[in-house]
């Protein structure tokens, strides 16, 4: 009877070893990106516990702005105090605009704190794509109303402008006060808030609003990385193979959604056609 020949299996150890480090490798990478996007997450849900924290405790704030010879530093400092008081680490952008007379009316005063947070997380493994930093970002808005009816007392500067300051635990390390106009307020969009739980009033036909511009100014920014945001200088940008991606897909977001105006919105019945891009 003739021998069967054995089975070759010379190689199979080996690609038994190659298809083992490339599974760890990929299931490495994903606990790595979940670590990096979870540290992320973490401190933008530390940032919102905090913000909610200021909203809280600034409900008091009419009173505190309602004589002040400059209202719009008041507001601002003291969010800047619960800021330090609840130990919060990062950079703040506070904002303060206040309706003039001619809009409010002589017998009311209408008023908008806008706050953003910002941290950046250091990352691990996304540093191989080209990521060292992921940031997190949360923003609020509450509204000043301190007269409701009688005569009101206004201040010749109501003080808008905005505040830029940085924190470590806590504690303020720099800082930076710019007076603006109502208009280069973040609410340049919006010239109110009214009503229990805000609401706002159009400056401008709402055919002259996009999505874009809503969204830019609710959200802070829209670049899906942050070199690309306005005034980011990214080190590793000559180097970095992924900036092209990033690039196109910021340029597809601002024209899509630069396509569409409140105006569309608010007549949209049935889901619109996509716009070309």
């Amino acid at each position: 009877m003739a021998s069967r020949k054995p089975l070759r299996t010379r190689g199979l150890p080996g690609q038994v070893a190659v298809i083992f480090v490339v599974a760890i490798s990929c299931l490495l990478i994903a606990v790595g990106l979940g670590v990096d996007v979870s540290t992320a997450y973490s401190a933008k849900t530390g940032q919102e516990a905090v913000l909610e924290a200021v909203r809280q405790s600034s409900l008091g704030m009419s009173n505190a702005v309602k004589y002040s010879e400059n209202p719009g530093r008041e507001a601002r400092e003291e969010v800047v105090e619960l800021l330090s008081d609840n130990g919060y680490t990062g950079t703040a952008e506070i904002w303060y605009a206040e309706l003039p007379e001619s809009e409010s009316g002589s017998n009311d005063r209408y008023a908008g704190v806008y706050v953003r947070l910002s941290n950046d997380t250091e990352t691990t493994f996304l540093k191989l794509a080209g990521r060292d930093k992921l940031t997190a970002r949360s923003t609020a808005v509450w509204t000043i109303h301190p007269y409701s009816t009688g005569n009101v007392y206004r201040p010749a500067d109501v003080g808008n402008g905005s505040l830029e300051a940085t924190f470590e635990d806590g504690t303020v390390t720099g800082r930076k006060e710019t007076a603006t106009r109502l208009a280069d307020a973040p609410g340049a969009l919006l010239d109110a808030v009214r009503g229990k739980g805000g609401g706002y009033r159009l400056s401008r036909p709402a055919k002259d609003y996009t999505a874009f511009e809503i969204l830019s100014l609710t959200e802070g920014t829209l670049a899906p990385v942050t070199c690309l945001e306005s005034g980011q200088q990214c080190e590793n940008a000559e180097n970095c193979r992924t900036l092209p991606l990033w690039q196109g897909l910021d340029r597809t977001i601002a024209a899509y959604l630069g396509s569409y105006t409140l105006e569309d919105l608010a007549r949209m019945e049935k889901p619109l056609q996509h716009a070309e891009l």
